[in-house]
């Protein structure tokens, strides 16, 4: 786990610390996760959790693209297997 105040402008320090052809992002910006499945496209699965103070903003449903995949807990993910994640 990295944890960056801007994670979305990190991305080239993710991949020289963890180079990988896939990624998981989770978080509860909408907007951050839009922004990096821009950047990474198919190369990253980005997860809403439906918790945290900005999952329930009223313009969470205006970023585009949407998460790969929302769970209504972040403790919910415990449910899913690696493969689950692996979209596109």
């Amino acid at each position: 786990m990295l944890i960056y105040i801007h994670k979305e402008e990190e991305l080239a320090d993710v991949e020289q610390r963890y180079p990988a052809r896939r990624y998981v992002l989770v978080d509860d910006k909408p907007r951050i996760l839009a922004q990096v499945k821009k950047v990474w496209g198919d190369r990253v699965t980005t997860v809403l959790p439906r918790q945290g103070q900005f999952a329930h903003a009223p313009d969470a449903a205006s970023y585009r693209p949407t998460a790969d995949m929302t769970v209504e807990r972040i403790g919910d993910l415990c449910t899913y297997e690696f493969r689950d994640f692996l979209i596109g």
